[in-house]
This record gives structure tokens, C-alpha cells and sequence, in this order.
């Protein structure tokens, strides 16, 4: 049995400040003209629910909070939800007013799927089961379709524009045809069909491949294993022999290898001594060339030749310490012996000479000792080559016969894989024609469970039919039948579905009105049914003029709507009725009855009463 609800307050915090309104009476109706803040209210008076769709208005954006206050089965709730900005959205906090219990805090969109979410915990409040059809849980989203008109569909999609799909499990949760048990015997069916088509998949695709490679029978396949065994061991034979044989010759060219690497070692080293035996030749000559240098520059002196320099002729005899040349007294000179440093620096002219003639000698047997190593790593070398030109062909083969090999084994596998199809196919065929009877075992569970549900379905809209069409002969006197589709709940009027009675317009707002107010009508007469007792219809006269027989439909709705909260069900249940017009109403009205006048200086959010708290 669904509970009563009754939605008292709707407030809003900004600037750090709470304002709000007030819902006192069971019917509560904003008026005002266009851009006064009507459909604020109207879209968005569920978000602090956890709603994830529609269209969040920038007033409530602005908002810091906002937070609604209602009564559900004779306990107060509050929930807070962040305006849209920002991650305070993205929870809400429903608070018990009437025990003051902790508060509870969920998540609109929860990280994991076994978590409750805000629109699992309101459901749950209404007594609404939070049931599943495939990959898609009841959302309040889609149960709000149910008992609210908004504005920008109500001249233009059945429903808000459920889809057929989601009208369908909607209603089915809301008319209690779908429970629990329904659900299990759905989800036993379509995992036995799943498993069904996937094993059949599975068995065509194993016959297509073996059709599209012309594979042939069992026994030829087995045929062909054998013979690539044998050949395959024959090549791993070979191969065998074949690499014992490359493995003496690479330990043979390994030796030749290292002969030449230790001939090209020694010589370098012949080459670094020639190196240092030309250097000291070297600098052996340049030692001769000073000492001759010094000896002639000591004769240039003294003249110890008897002979001038200038013209090389005789010179006459000279008292000693006078010059040779010009017969001045050398007195610097006049104590040296000449005689003596020119007898060392003789010496040194012949020390100079064995020195160089040694260097020259060690520099030829240097070379000698290259060219001997020169010798030695040419020879080291041609062996090295000569070998590894032996060794070549026995790798080579060697390499073959391991392809070959590798080439067999991978024929091998794959002729193993080909007899296990044969086998998996099989099997394949064995499980397929298990599942296929599980799969129609679980049908038939199924389809038993939905017969049961048939009659009460047919009981169901044909009552539904009956409200709707009493609903719009009030609204719109011409009507003279409804049918309502019990496969999908798709609505005909007069032999047209609602997609075909007009573009958009009057026609459609009536039908979308009388449908709301039908379903309040079948819950109050069956006990069981599910849809909240509250309506909130935003701009119930899209579509009509203020003038003729538009005028006098529109009269006509609004009685309806107003109305719809007196009647009472046989549980004492009556409907809360929330609407928005661009008028005001009337003077004589009910004393259950408030209106909310809105105008351009006293918008709903902006201009609303302060709060306490």
C-alpha cells in the first residue's frame, strides 16, 4: 500500500541566509505572468530528492542549499542538496524531523552500483521496490513521469517522453506486475538465453571456419599428424647431428680466433717499439748535431786551425792571449783552455756518433721484429678466415634445419587444434541442446508468472481507460474513446496515438493532464497501486488561448487539476495538487486552496520569506 506524502516547504540558503516557501494547503497554485519565477519551482522542487535529469534553473544554481521539507506516512523528512555548482551537488542529506535520528548522507550518483543512491533512498520512503529490468534500476527520474507535468513536454510527449521500454517498466513496478519473483524468472530466462546464443555463436563459428578452410575428415587429419611427427623428428635428428658438428667447428674457430687476436696483439706491441725506437734515433741525432755544433762554434773561437775565418788562408803566429786575427789582447779569454773544451767537446762528438749508430741499429731490429710480426698475423688471419668459410655452410644448415623443425611443430599444433574442434564441436552441440532446454524450461516459468499477471494487467487498463476518458470528456467533451495498449501502456484517442493527434498544442496538454490525474484516480479505487499521491504540473494551459472555446477548455482543466485533491481513496489517501498558471485566480476559491502570486517583485526564490534557520 503506498503511503501518503504531503510536501511542506521548499527553502533556499544563499548569501548565508535560508528563505522559503510554504506549501500550507493540498493544493497550492503559482500565478503570475512570463519571468516571474514560475517554473523554477516546478522543475526543480524534487532536485534536493536526488533527481539526475532535467534542467537545473540558474536561480537554483545560485543557491548555496536548497531543502525540501515533506511528510511522508506521518514522519517529517527534510533533504538538502548543494545548488548546482560545485561537488555539493552531488549528495544529499535526508534529516528525520520527527525523531531526530542521525542524518543520513548519499551520493545522487554513487562510485559503485551496490551502493544506495539518494533517488533509491526517496523511492524507498514512498514504498516504491527498487527493482531492475536488464542493466537499468527504477530511478525516481522515471517515477516522477508519473505524477508531474513539466512544462517543456506537457503540448509535445506522452509521459515527459518515457520510452516505450521505460514506461513499460515503470508502470509495471508502479502497478505492482512486476515484483521480486518476476524479476528472478526475467533474469533465470535471459541468463539461460544468453548462455544459449553464446554457446550457438560459438558452435557456428567453429563450423564456418573448418567449412571456409575445407578442413578435411577426422581420420585424413589424423593422417597428416602422423606424418609431420615423422618428419619432424627426422629434421630434429639432423638438425641434431648437424649442430654437434658446428659445435667442434666453432670451438676449432674460437682457437683460430684467438691466435689471430694474440698474432694482432704482438704486433702492436713490435709497432710501439719501432715507435720508441725511431723517437730515440731521433733525438739521438739531434744530440749529435748540438755536440758538432758546439765543437765548431768552440773552433770559430780560437781558431785552433791556424786559418781566418773570413778567407780561410793561414794565419800568422800571434803572442799568446792576443787574437789570431787582429793581434788584440783577448783578455776574457786570456785564462780559458781552449785546448781542453776543445778536446771534450770532441769526445762528445764521438760519444754522440756511438750513441746514434746504437739508436740506428735498435731501430732495424725493431723493424725487423714488425715485419717478423706482420708475418705472424697475416697467416693467423687467413687460417681464421679460411676456417670460418668451413664453418659458414654448417650454420647455415644447421639454421634451415631448425626453421624446418620450427615449421612442423607450429603444422603440428595446429592439426592437434584441428582434432580438438572436432571434439569442442562436439561438446558444443551437447551444452546447446542442454541450454536450449534450461532456456525453455525458464520461459515457460516465466510466462506462467506473467499469465498470473495478465488478467490483473487487462483489470488494470481497462480501469485506466475508464479514468482517462471520463478525465478528458470533462476537459474535452468530444472525446469518445481512449484505449490504452496493456503490452506498453501506449495511449490511442479516438483511434490516434498521441504522436498523431496534433503537432503539438491543447490537444496533447489535455491528454498528458487527464492521464496524471487518471492514474491518481486508478490509485485511489485500487488498493496496491504505487503512484505517489502528488501532482505537479507545470503550465497546464499550453496550447489554449485565453479566448472562445480555448477559454472554456481551460476552464474546464483547471477544475480538474484544483479538484483532483478532494478526492479521497479507501485509504483515506487524498492527491496534493501543485500547479503554475499565467493568471490569478479568482477571488471565490476553496478554502483548501492557496495561491502564490508571483510577479517581477515577488519572484519564488528571490523574493521569498525569510527563514528562522
Amino acid at each position: 500500500m503506498r503511503p501518503s506524502w504531503k510536501i511542506e516547504s521548499y527553502d533556499f540558503k544563499q548569501d548565508n541566509e535560508w528563505k522559503g516557501r510554504d506549501f500550507h494547503e493540498s493544493v497550492t497554485v503559482l500565478s503570475g505572468a512570463s519571468a516571474t519565477g514560475k517554473s523554477t519551482p516546478m522543475e526543480a522542487l524534487l532536485y534536493a530528492l536526488g533527481l539526475t535529469s532535467g534542467t537545473i534553473m540558474p536561480e537554483i544554481k545560485a543557491c548555496d542549499y536548497v531543502r525540501l521539507t515533506f511528510r511522508v506516512g506521518g514522519v517529517r523528512w527534510s533533504a538538502v542538496r548543494g545548488g548546482g555548482r560545485g561537488n555539493r551537488s552531488t549528495t544529499v542529506v535526508f534529516h528525520n524531523l520527527s525523531d531526530q535520528s542521525e542524518p543520513v548522507e548519499l551520493r545522487v550518483k554513487p562510485d559503485k552500483a551496490s551502493q544506495q543512491s539518494a533517488s533509491d533512498f526517496t523511492l524507498e520512503l514512498l514504498g516504491i521496490p527498487l527493482l531492475k529490468s536488464g542493466g537499468t534500476t527504477l530511478h525516481l527520474d522515471q517515477v516522477r513521469s508519473t505524477f508531474c507535468a513539466r512544462q517543456e513536454n506537457i503540448a509535445t510527449r506522452y509521459l515527459n517522453g518515457l520510452t516505450p521500454k521505460e514506461r513499460t517498466f515503470t508502470l509495471d513496478v508502479l502497478f505492482r506486475l512486476r515484483d521480486e519473483e518476476l524479476d528472478r524468472l526475467e533474469s533465470v530466462f535471459h541468463r539461460a538465453e544468453r548462455e544459449h546464443a553464446e554457446i550457438r555463436t560459438t558452435l557456428n563459428r567453429f563450423v564456418k571456419a573448418r567449412q571456409n578452410a575445407g578442413l578435411d575428415s577426422p581420420e585424413a587429419v589424423r593422417g597428416e599428424q602422423e606424418r609431420k611427427r615423422e618428419e619432424h623428428a627426422e629434421t630434429m635428428a639432423q638438425a641434431q647431428v648437424a649442430n654437434s658438428e658446428l659445435n667442434d667447428l666453432e670451438a676449432a674457430q674460437s682457437a683460430f680466433d684467438r691466435d689471430e687476436q694474440q698474432a694482432s696483439t704482438a704486433y702492436a706491441r713490435t709497432v710501439h717499439q719501432l715507435t720508441e725506437a725511431r723517437q730515440a734515433s731521433e733525438q739521438a741525432a739531434e744530440g749529435l748535431g748540438a755536440a758538432e755544433g758546439y765543437l765548431k762554434g768552440l773552433l770559430l773561437r780560437v781558431h785552433a786551425d791556424g786559418h781566418c775565418p773570413r778567407c780561410d788562408l793561414a794565419l800568422p803566429q800571434r803572442e799568446e792571449g792576443h787574437c789570431a786575427v787582429c793581434d788584440q789582447i783577448v783578455a776574457a779569454t786570456a785564462n780559458t783552455d781552449w785546448p781542453g773544451l776543445l778536446s771534450e767537446a770532441r769526445e762528445s762528438v764521438e760519444a754522440a756518433k756511438r750513441a746514434r749508430a746504437k739508436c740506428r741499429l735498435a731501430v732495424e731490429q725493431a723493424e725487423n721484429r714488425s715485419h717478423a710480426a706482420w708475418a705472424v698475423l697475416e697467416e693467423a688471419k687467413k687460417r681464421a678466415a679460411t676456417h670460418r668459410e668451413k664453418t659458414a655452410p654448417v650454420r647455415a644448415l644447421v639454421r634451415a634445419l631448425e626453421k624446418r623443425a620450427e615449421t612442423l611443430s607450429g603444422e603440428l599444433i595446429q592439426l592437434a587444434k584441428r582434432l580438438e574442434e572436432l571434439a569442442v564441436i562436439v561438446r558444443l552441440e551437447k551444452d546447446l541442446l542442454e541450454c536450449h532446454r534450461a532456456m525453455k524450461a525458464a520461459e515457460r516459468e516465466r510466462d506462467a508468472a506473467r499469465a498470473e499477471r495478465q488478467e490483473r494487467r487487462t483489470d488494470i487498463t481497462t480501469q485506466w481507460s475508464r479514468h482517462v476518458l471520463a478525465r478528458l470528456k470533462a476537459i474535452l467533451p468530444d472525446t469518445s474513446e481512449i484505449s490504452i495498449d496493456p503490452h506498453d501502456y501506449s495511449i490511442t484517442v479516438d483511434g490516434k496515438a498521441f504522436d498523431e493527434i496534433s503537432v503539438a498544442g491543447g490537444p496533447k496538454t489535455a491528454l498528458n493532464v487527464a492521464v496524471l490525474l487518471s492514474l491518481q484516480d486508478l490509485a485511489h479505487t485500487m488498493p496496491g497501486i504505487l503512484i505517489p499521491p502528488v501532482m505537479i504540473i507545470d503550465a497546464p494551459l499550453t496550447g489554449f488561448s485565453s479566448e472562445g472555446l480555448d477559454h472554456d477548455t481551460s476552464r474546464r482543466m483547471m477544475d480538474q487539476i484544483l479538484g483532483a485533491a478532494k478526492s479521497t481513496s479507501a485509504d483515506g489517501l487524498t492527491s496534493q495538487v501543485i500547479t503554475a498558471v499565467n493568471y490569478r485566480l479568482p477571488s471565490q476559491r476553496s478554502s483548501d486552496l492557496q495561491e502564490i502570486a508571483l510577479s517581477t517583485t515577488n519572484r519564488f526564490i528571490e523574493h521569498a520569506p525569510a527563514r528562522m534557520s
